[in-house]
């Protein structure tokens, strides 16, 4: 098994993507981090983080399992801008595109 952390500004409230490649063996696992359109599974456990380009770039629509929590949890940029609106339709939309012809799952 291998597995990278990609932390933006995690310690101040900012995005945490995580790569995660089981194998068999350790062999089987040649390189930690996942290519665009080589994730078996999205994890999206932030509605946010899951409508990135990064993650998004990862699925392939055919063969991509997608699990999503949909909670509209607001981002530290609420806190620099009060007006600020999440724009929750558009990022679901956003991994329904991705995930076209693959099995999605929102919770």
């Amino acid at each position: 098994m291998g597995v990278i952390d990609m932390a933006g500004l995690a310690q101040k409230g900012g995005a945490v993507y995580c790569h995660v490649k089981i194998g068999r063996a350790p062999a089987d696992v040649h390189a930690i981090r996942i290519a665009a359109g080589e994730a078996d599974l999205m994890l999206g456990c932030d509605l946010v983080v899951a409508g990135a380009k990064l993650v998004l770039s990862a699925i392939d629509s055919n063969r991509t399992a997608v699990v999503v929590n949909s909670a509209e949890v607001f981002p530290g940029d609420i806190e620099r801008n009060p007006d600020f609106i999440l724009p929750a339709e558009e990022i679901k939309q956003a991994i329904r595109a991705s995930a076209a012809r693959a099995s999605t799952f929102w919770m």
